[in-house]
């Protein structure tokens, strides 16, 4: 006599044994290139830095990338991409770098406010 399994109870215990779940909401629920742009003029207007172009945005995207390529390869640590990317941007159009540590702060929490798709 074959014994009888009932696939829902195991489907049902298949589900309860996941532990972690990990979405990839970039470019789906998140479009971070919009948050990024917005934040970053955003910043520009609130610390009254004139107008950023679209030419350096580009230069951000540009420096950014770079930053995390080398955080991925072990070059540097994530708080030195934080940190290192403004910087360099901001050194590239010649503004204070005294404030690199307060836009870091604030861009963090703006770019948040423009991610949703």
């Amino acid at each position: 006599m074959k014994e009888y399994v009932d696939n829902r109870q195991k489907k049902k215990s298949d589900i309860t044994s996941i532990k972690y779940l990990l979405w990839d909401i970039d470019g789906t629920l998140l479009n971070f290139d919009l948050a990024e742009k917005e934040a970053i003029r955003t910043c520009f207007q609130d610390f009254k830095l004139g107008n950023c172009s679209d030419e350096m945005l580009e230069e951000y995207k540009r420096i950014n990338k770079k930053y995390w390529q080398r955080l991925e390869s072990g070059e540097i640590s994530k708080k030195e991409v934080l940190e290192g990317r403004f910087r360099e941007f901001f050194s590239t159009y010649g503004f204070n770098l005294s404030i690199v540590s307060r836009i870091q702060s604030s861009l963090s929490d703006l770019s948040w406010k423009h991610s949703l798709l």
